[in-house]
């Protein structure tokens, strides 16, 4: 049981590493795309 919660460890971090990633690239592709619509208060 240990051994088998060991190897879902490294497939959980695997995703969590993945989700954040997209989070970054998601945010970094809007301000790309609408960085000159934006206001300071969008930013905020």
């Amino acid at each position: 049981l240990v051994a088998t919660l060991y190897a879902c460890v490294g497939a959980i971090r695997d995703k969590i590493r993945q989700s954040a990633l997209g989070s970054v690239y998601a945010v970094v592709e809007f301000i790309t795309r609408r960085g000159g619509e934006l206001t300071e208060a969008d930013i905020s």
